[in-house]
């Protein structure tokens, strides 16, 4: 032989699969078989070669059939699973950031086309039970604000904020343009409120002005108005349709009181009803030489409904309310006498009235003799008549023994001259006469002065007034 024996040529890969021994013809699929001209033949079965597109951490993707890379597509994190994410264009996905902006200061806008809406709300895709959904605006620092902002896209935009604050506190503002209202509004029997949810705690809600500026509170529908003010430190005042109809409610000091739009000024409690507006009452002045007395006819005046014609019997009890100028208690009542019923009394009660300005509960009763005349004084009283400074009270008087037009107690004159105490009251046989009043009422079905009056008994009239004095 010319040259050496070589042994049968054996095949295999490297994990000894197929191991074939000897080998005669070898056959290459999809890949070269390459003769360097000596004893070596190379076998190159990696297929076709090719370059990434793009520039490291650059996702592919089919780039008219070759592998393309974009600058604004990327892995941002490699690092897998939930921490994995990408970048498209300036806008982060993924990992715990969500979307995040890359630029600095850029803004992120998510859209829904035309008049399609934009849902933020959870999901159950991943295995968890959807039940609240939390959306938050988030500040970096507490010193920092939170704001949601709510604007349209026009050249002058309207914009309103509702914003969390460095000092914890909760604004809603509508302040971008002048002018512009916050309403809440609320469908059906719904209410507005104001609560505090701290158990035991009080809820508060204040109305500020602005610097200087007043706070008030409107309330008002398409057909009603009417202003709670506060335009003076510690002073509340309620406003109607013009300035001059105001009420104020000093409460700057304990003597503040209450104004009335005539100017006039209570500083005082009254019972049952308040003393109408007028001249502020004053303490008593002497009428007549050796007595401190008050005439009666300081009482509210007008506005009470007359009966129809005819004449009730006076054996009900009649009376009229009276406004009190002084806070004690009544020492004597005088009363004058122009003509003289032998064994007759005028049963006569000073009565406190109820919130509706009607007569009530007896406070004191006093009978006088009208077998003589001129003036008479009675000194005892049953129950004691202290009565407070701008209260309302009636004198309420029955004749006793009056059950027809005989005898009956009335008023003769309803008059008082300084110089001198003028006969008021008359016992006669005939008729009343004299100036009516419609100021009276009368408590239909009883026989005596009752010791409380039932409302629904009183019946108004203008029957003529007795007049009485008051001593102190």
């Amino acid at each position: 032989m010319s040259g050496p024996i070589r042994p049968p040529l054996r095949v295999r890969d490297t994990d000894s699969a197929p191991n074939v021994i000897p080998v005669n013809t070898i056959v290459v699929s999809d890949g070269d078989l390459v003769d360097d001209g000596g004893a070596t033949v190379t076998i190159d079965t990696t297929g076709a070669s090719t370059t990434p597109g793009g520039s490291d951490t650059e996702i592919q993707y089919n780039n008219a059939g070759a592998f393309g890379g974009d600058a604004g597509l990327i892995v941002s994190n490699e690092g897998g699973g939930d921490t994995t994410s990408i970048q498209v264009g300036t806008v982060k996905y993924g990992a715990s950031l969500g979307a995040q902006q890359m630029t600095v200061d850029g803004s992120l806008s998510l859209f829904a086309e035309g008049t399609g809406q934009i849902f933020l709300r959870n999901s159950e895709d991943g295995g968890g039970t959807w039940t609240d959904t939390i959306t938050n605006v988030m500040a970096n620092a507490a010193a920092d604000n939170a704001i949601l902002r709510l604007r349209n896209n026009s050249g002058t935009y309207k914009e309103a904020n509702i914003t969390l604050d460095a000092n914890e506190d909760l604004i809603i503002d509508n302040d971008y343009t002048a002018n512009n209202d916050i309403d809440l509004q609320v469908g059906g029997t719904g209410i507005v409120e104001v609560q505090n949810t701290t158990t035991d705690t009080d809820a508060v809600l204040s109305i500020m002005g602005n610097g200087t500026g007043d706070a008030k509170l409107d309330l008002q529908n398409a057909s009603k108005r009417v202003w709670a003010l506060c335009d003076e430190n510690k002073k509340l005042k309620i406003q109607g349709g013009a300035a001059g109809n105001t009420f104020i409610f000093d409460v700057s000091s304990a003597s503040g009181g209450i104004t009335f739009p005539d100017s006039t000024t209570q500083t005082t409690a009254a019972g049952g009803v308040a003393a109408t507006s007028g001249a502020a009452l004053t303490d008593p002045t002497v009428i007549a030489t050796g007595y401190n007395r008050t005439p009666t006819s300081q009482r509210i005046g007008g506005g009470v409904l007359g009966l129809a014609a005819g004449e009730l019997a006076y054996s009900d009890p009649f009376g009229f309310p009276w406004v009190s100028p002084h806070t004690g208690t009544i020492a004597d009542i005088t009363v004058s006498v122009s003509t003289a019923q032998a064994s007759r009394t005028l049963e006569g009660g000073i009565y406190e009235s109820d919130s509706d300005g009607w007569p009530s509960t007896l406070l004191a009763s006093f009978d006088i003799a009208l077998d003589s005349t001129g003036e008479i004084t009675q000194t005892s009283f049953t129950g004691t008549p202290a009565v407070t400074k701008g209260s309302v009270y009636w004198f309420i008087h029955i004749a006793d023994g009056a059950t027809s037009t005989t005898a009956r107690v009335y008023a003769r004159e309803n008059n008082i001259t300084y110089g001198g105490f003028q006969p008021i009251m008359g016992v006669h046989s005939t008729g009343a006469f004299g100036n009516s009043i419609p100021t009276g009422a009368i408590i239909d079905g009883e026989t005596s002065l009752p010791a409380t009056v039932t409302t629904s008994a009183i019946q108004t009239t203008n029957k003529d007034l007795l007049q009485y004095l008051v001593g102190w």
